[in-house]
């Protein structure tokens, strides 16, 4: 029996084999996301497989071990993966990703006027940078996200889930691409994966260009896969839609720290940026965050804020690591970690830590699940 470790271009296979069976296997993708305007590395976990007459005997723990020493052998600062659940919680792995659901009648949908001069046409190969340009544009600080890289993405390769087939389509103006949306093709139902905009008047013209083919479905309703606080979102509201967030316990977007003090040193800016933008605390002094993956101090000194390189004493923040990501996140807010039984939070730490890590709708657009 023995682990076999098999590089490719942006991924990595873990395989157990006994003799020349694989009996175990996952792969790791080397990809960047983002926290905040913070961009992290981040070792995507997929194709989680044991052999069904050889499972319940420990192959998938020996090679998800492997792969987390690997990981932090190549100095990855976080992993992410959407797991089942009760399973990744042993191997640190937390929920970080909440689920969204906006939900809008057709008939409403159908309220939307866009602006003359616009025209609707599938998503061509061509419009790959355009479509990457507005992506960046719309996300630049949505924790969660993925950073497509221009090299090695090859256009939408499914929608909602797994199993389905992406149809996708482009807003184009006089000035070019302006707007873009993904969703499922099925007969009976419309689910948008993404939708993306570079001018609001593109906003109008997706959601009529939905409305219509949700028609031609005879679907009374359309689901848009979206972070609530989203501008289309928002723009949803004008024309009556619902909206559902699941946050799971322990299953769906799961992620966990694997290397505490390189993701504080990236996050750093992003912390400081975030004290300036909110009203002051009056905190002077130092953090430790202590963990069970290790300790990492953060200076704050008024609106500034270092990562010290040496260990430091001040005022302890503990919390196991995996509670630590959620917080990082935005998934959970300190408020409601201040009572969970495995965190100790300094009460007079509380104003500092709300800035520092507000919570949010953190968000990977379905398309990039792995």
């Amino acid at each position: 029996m023995q682990l076999v470790r098999t590089p490719g271009e942006g991924w990595l296979r873990v395989e157990l084999k006994i003799g020349d069976q694989t009996v175990s296997r996952l792969t790791v993708l080397d990809l960047k996301m983002r926290i905040g305007r913070a961009v992290v590395r981040m070792a995507g976990v997929a194709g989680v497989w044991t052999h069904p007459e050889h499972r319940m005997r420990g192959y998938a723990r020996r090679v998800i071990e492997d792969a987390l020493s690997y990981m932090a052998e190549e100095g990855y600062d976080v992993s992410l993966l959407f797991g089942i659940p009760d399973f990744y919680n042993k191997f640190g792995y937390a929920s970080v990703l909440p689920d969204c659901r906006v939900s809008i009648a057709t008939a409403d949908a159908k309220r939307a006027e866009p602006p003359r001069g616009l025209t609707i046409r599938s998503l061509a190969e061509a419009d790959f940078p355009e479509v990457l340009a507005i992506y960046e544009t719309n996300n630049y600080r949505r924790t969660g996200t993925v950073v497509r890289d221009p090299g090695r993405w090859r256009g939408f390769t499914k929608g909602t889930d797994y199993g389905a087939k992406p149809l996708s389509f482009v807003v184009e103006s006089d000035e070019g691409v302006v707007g873009y949306a993904v969703y499922d093709d099925a007969a009976n139902r419309l689910d948008v994966a993404e939708v993306g905009f570079k001018r609001p008047e593109a906003m109008p013209a997706i959601l009529r260009h939905l409305a219509e083919l949700a028609e031609s479905r005879a679907v009374e309703a359309i689901n848009f896969y979206a972070p609530l606080d989203h501008p289309f979102v928002k723009f949803l509201r004008r024309f009556g839609c619902e909206a559902r967030v699941v946050y799971p316990r322990d299953r769906a977007g799961m992620g966990r720290i694997v290397n505490l003090r390189s993701l504080f040193e990236k996050l750093r800016p992003e912390l400081e940026h975030r004290l300036r933008e909110s009203p002051p605390t009056g905190f002077r002094g130092t953090l430790v965050f202590e963990t069970d993956i290790g300790a990492v101090p953060l200076r704050v000194e008024w609106r500034s804020v270092s990562v010290p390189s040496r260990a430091a004493r001040g005022l302890p923040v503990k919390m196991p690591q995996h509670r630590l990501f959620q917080l990082v996140m935005g998934f959970r807010g300190v408020d409601e970690l201040m009572f969970d039984p495995e965190c100790q939070i300094p009460w007079e730490a509380m104003p500092v830590l709300r800035a520092l890590f507000p919570e949010g709708f953190p968000h990977t657009w379905r398309p990039d699940w792995f």
